[in-house]
């Protein structure tokens, strides 16, 4: 499945914040999905 993650989602996640849900951070974490983060935020 394709994901387009924003900011703080991208944020939350590198630095393992307990803000983003447990189900989020396997969805990121799951190889088998395509994560897509906008130029804009970097």
């Amino acid at each position: 499945m394709n994901y387009l993650i924003d900011t703080h989602i991208l944020i939350w996640f590198l630095e393992g914040n307990e803000k983003l849900s447990k189900q989020a951070q396997a969805l990121i974490a799951n190889s088998a999905n395509d994560i897509y983060i906008s130029q804009a935020s970097l």
